[in-house]
């Protein structure tokens, strides 16, 4: 049902540029700690309470920590990311 639920939030100028700007800052940040989207996706749907099976510790705690760049670089939340990397 959600798929029908229209995102209005990004109907005008500045929304767009706003995420053209969260968009670089995510892929330079990605790019420098050498993360991946897997990992992003996976710990932004863990900030939000649903079960994800990290292979590893390590790879939980590099996920989490690669989301909570993303949240304090862009200001976007967990499911906002999550909405961004479906576009």
């Amino acid at each position: 049902m959600s798929e029908y639920i229209s995102d209005n939030t990004n109907n005008n100028a500045s929304d767009k540029a706003c995420d053209n700007e969260n968009a670089v800052l995510i892929k330079e940040i990605k790019k420098k700690y050498h993360n991946s989207w897997v990992q992003l996706r996976n710990a932004c749907n863990y900030y939000l309470g649903n079960d994800v099976n990290f292979s590893t510790p390590q790879f939980k705690n590099s996920s989490l920590q690669f989301a909570k760049r993303m949240t304090k670089a862009t200001g976007m939340g967990a499911a906002e990311i999550l909405n961004w990397m479906k576009k």
